[in-house]
């Protein structure tokens, strides 16, 4: 793999250690979806789907819901 697509891999997945820490932390699943929408972030890399409009917040709210 080459040294960009680690680091976005790496940002991609800190940033679903940040939306855990957030479901943990008592915020709400939409706030959260809200968050992660706005950020800038490879989410194809940890096995979401970005292709298809809304289906990244549906995946999200059902691993959030999971995690």
């Amino acid at each position: 793999m080459s040294k960009t697509k680690n680091y976005y891999w790496d940002e991609a997945e800190k940033a679903l250690d940040n939306l855990k820490a957030k479901k943990d932390a008592g915020e709400s699943i939409d706030s959260i979806i809200k968050f992660a929408k706005e950020q800038e972030v490879a989410w194809d890399l940890v096995g979401f789907d970005t292709d298809v409009s809304g289906e990244l917040e549906s995946q999200l709210e059902d691993w959030l819901q999971e995690a």
